[in-house]
């Protein structure tokens, strides 16, 4: 598992981060977006 990934969006460039990585972030109080990635 890595902490961050970079990649090419359907808008544009991307990251996304790992937010069990960041000190002092409860991941189960952020609002979560779904992205089924597997249908691009």
């Amino acid at each position: 598992m890595r902490s961050f990934a970079r990649g090419q969006g359907p808008t544009g460039p991307m990251a996304a981060i790992n937010t069990r990585c960041l000190d002092e972030v409860d991941a189960a109080t952020l609002n979560v977006r779904h992205f089924d990635g597997k249908s691009l």
